[in-house]
């Protein structure tokens, strides 16, 4: 079998895995995961966020968890191009092309830390997402400009042995669930 008709069959499996959580499980392994954000002593800078769709952790309660000065920022589509601009809470937001809400503020900003959702991931780092490849064109592309750090969340139900994996495919530094954190890269 193919690797893309791979990654789609374990797709459809992973999104059936996560929507079986419980809407309470959801909410208390959200606020598990937030707390594990928040004591990451090495966040700093730009921190980049997503706006949770079909189920996925929500982590915007970080910009109310977190003491340090740090900058947000959340993707944008723009030219069938993922791009980060600023954001706070009090800033407007619109749909975007995915029906996804993204800032209004078009201004880019280049984040040092990404915190990612998925639908399936390997301790090791792999990480499956919708199949549209946005994070990995963009992780590939500004990975020569700065040191970029990328933060996969999920749920532990989203955990597999191995999954397909694509020469483009971004490895994930560390991923963190309800139940721990998988930390790849032991320098962070």
């Amino acid at each position: 079998m193919h690797c893309a008709q791979q990654k789609n069959i374990l797709r459809l499996h992973a999104q059936k895995k996560r929507t079986a959580l419980s809407c309470q499980y959801r909410q208390k392994a959200d606020a598990e995961i937030v707390k594990k954000i928040v004591s990451l002593d090495f966040l700093q800078d730009v921190i980049a966020l997503y706006m949770p769709i079909h189920q996925e952790v929500n982590p915007l309660a970080v910009t109310e968890e977190i003491q340090k000065k740090i900058t947000f920022a959340l993707p944008t589509i723009q030219n069938n191009k993922m791009i980060f601009c600023h954001w706070d809470k009090q800033a407007p937001l619109e749909k975007g092309p995915l029906n996804i809400l993204q800032p209004v503020n078009k201004k880019p900003l280049i984040p040092t830390f990404f915190l990612i959702p998925l639908l399936a991931f390997t301790p090791q780092g792999a990480r499956l997402g919708y199949g549209k490849g946005y994070y990995d064109r963009y992780l590939n592309q500004h990975k020569k400009q700065k040191k970029l750090i990328t933060i996969g969340l999920g749920y532990e139900c989203q955990k597999y042995a191995i999954l397909p994996y694509e020469p483009h495919d971004v490895l994930l530094d560390v991923i963190i669930t309800e139940k721990k954190i998988y930390n790849r890269k032991k320098d962070i």
